[in-house]
């Protein structure tokens, strides 16, 4: 089933009440993560992606998400109700709780988008190609997010999205018998992830997704439009650590080199661990050595006579703002982008080199 898109972002806005609400409230700076497991360019099939958004605990209540994901990447979104995509979790502030800080953990579970409370919801009224739940439990609770989601055909959001995601959240202000939030639950931080849905495009570049976070006006159920705000994450495909290492017979001296790409663009300052064994499968870090300005690194060991070794490098790259370059240009939010990452990911070698001195 697909649904073809044909309103646009400031037409959606366009439709909130705004009710005099003035967009000078207090502050609304989300960020937004988009991270894939793989990342590598691919041939098809589904990989696992993970959506992470967070608010300072200090700044307004959320009203409403969209998150883009972009041209390029494709996917499969309707999957038979009650599949388990992934887990979730998220942290909210209580404050009927007397403002706790409250954990919630739990798991996405795809809908019925046919059903009555999915077609008419107040968040984003229509038939979606796909509705998924955030079933979170917390103090003998259970709270159910729907998700909506839509494969984007026509309309301008084409320029820049394949498919997008609207999570609507209740207001912390207003009393769950008035439609509020359970627990006066003020979101800071949700992540979840999903498998085999979405999958990573097949060319090479810099791959922009696109956050749209919408608050209410302090206090109350009013949403305040006027505040809308973008937040960016900026996924470069492919990243590479390579790896090669060469024996001095003579000396017994292993020369090692490598480097750290991201699309092409070497990643400096990054923290690779240099692992060692016997076996293939019994490497263990050794050492870790940083990457230069150009992403490269080099370090050396002994062999003796008639060793045999075998070696890997890994890394971690942390998720890093990219605010100043990732929100140039025209943004998609009356307030405008506030808010750009690069998401973090996990390398190793494809494969263990195995290194060796004659006797």
């Amino acid at each position: 089933m697909t649904k073809k898109i044909r309103f646009t972002l400031l037409a959606l806005v366009a439709t909130v009440v705004l009710a005099g609400a003035s967009n000078a409230m207090a502050a609304y700076k989300p960020t937004f993560v988009a991270r894939a497991d793989s990342q590598q360019l691919s041939g098809g099939g589904g990989n696992g992606m993970t959506f992470r958004v967070s608010v300072p605990r200090d700044d307004d209540a959320t009203a409403k998400v969209t998150l883009y994901v972009p041209q390029g990447y494709g996917g499969i979104l309707d999957k038979a109700p009650g599949t388990n995509l992934g887990p979730v979790s998220a942290q909210v502030i209580a404050k009927a709780l007397g403002g706790a800080l409250l954990p919630l953990t739990g798991n996405v579970i795809s809908a019925d988008p046919n059903a009555p409370a999915s077609v008419n919801n107040l968040c984003s009224p229509g038939v979606h190609d796909a509705v998924w739940n955030l079933v979170l439990t917390a103090a003998g609770q259970t709270l159910n997010v729907p998700v909506y989601l839509d494969t984007i055909e026509e309309g301008p959001e084409v320029a820049f999205a394949k498919f997008k995601m609207q999570i609507c959240l209740p207001s912390p202000d207003v009393p769950p018998a008035m439609g509020g939030a359970t627990f006066g639950a003020k979101l800071i931080f949700a992540q979840f992830s999903v498998k085999n849905v979405f999958n990573n495009p097949t060319a090479r570049g810099e791959n922009v997704f696109r956050g749209i976070f919408t608050p209410y006006v302090p206090g109350g159920g009013t949403v305040n439009a006027a505040g809308t705000v973008e937040a960016r994450s900026s996924v470069r495909l492919p990243s590479q650590l390579s790896l090669s290492a060469v024996v001095n017979q003579r000396t017994g001296v292993v020369t090692i080199r490598g480097s750290l790409t991201e699309f092409n663009v070497g990643l400096a300052g990054q923290k690779v661990k240099l692992r060692l064994g016997t076996t293939p499968k019994g490497v263990k870090i050794i050492r870790t050595l940083t990457t230069n300005a150009s992403g490269n690194y080099a370090a050396t060991l002994r062999l003796k006579k008639g060793q045999t070794r075998f070696l890997r490098t890994d890394v971690f790259v942390p998720v890093r703002d990219n605010t100043a370059a990732g929100c140039a240009g025209t943004s998609l939010a009356p307030a405008g982008c506030v808010t750009a990452t690069r998401p973090s990911f996990t390398l190793e070698n494809l494969r263990v080199i195995k290194i060796s001195r004659r006797k």
